[in-house]
């Protein structure tokens, strides 16, 4: 198979896949994984991507591996899972820089975004402080709004921080299967 055929039929499955419901598309790659036995090494390569530095290439498998593509929000925290306050806000980070294309962000505006999933940090401050004291780093400040503690702070997910959405992704995915 050359790369064009590849690419053709990853087309068609794309296609096909985008014109079904999430808990469909689930069912579908499930189905294809196991027919075409090949379940355990996406598994593996997910898992071999996640010690790889190129956390574009381990995005995409992890979307692979758990079957949909998460057009809301919503959907991709409810895939992450996140539990504690501080993951909360990373993932929240992570979805707004991405998805959003910013490259900082406005802690409120991320806290809005986990308040109208009915997840709200009671100190999103906090949290990223939690987030910066990581090793390594899991997210940066990238500058303070004013001198005051209430200030406006801009913050910034590392790559350690991405890899460590994807880690909870994947992770979450390999449970479902």
């Amino acid at each position: 198979m050359d790369s064009t055929q590849e690419l053709d039929a990853m087309r068609a499955v794309a296609s096909a896949l985008d014109a079904v419901a999430a808990d469909a598309r689930v069912r579908i790659v499930a189905w294809a994984a196991a027919r075409y036995a090949v379940g355990g090494a996406v598994a593996g390569r997910v898992a071999a991507m996640r010690d790889q530095s190129d956390v574009a290439t381990a995005h995409a498998a992890a979307t692979a591996l758990l079957g949909t593509h998460h057009r809301t929000f919503a959907e991709f925290f409810s895939a992450v899972g996140p539990q504690k306050e501080s993951e909360k806000a990373l993932v929240a980070g992570y979805w707004v820089q991405k998805y959003r294309g910013v490259r900082t962000l406005d802690a409120g505006a991320v806290n809005r975004e986990l308040k109208h999933l009915g997840h709200p940090v009671r100190n999103i401050t906090a949290a990223f402080d939690d987030l910066q004291l990581h090793k390594p780093a899991l997210a940066v400040q990238t500058s303070k709004g004013g001198p005051t503690r209430q200030a406006r702070n801009r913050y910034a997910i590392t790559a350690a921080g991405e890899k460590a959405v994807l880690e909870m992704f994947a992770a979450r995915a390999e449970r479902k299967e």
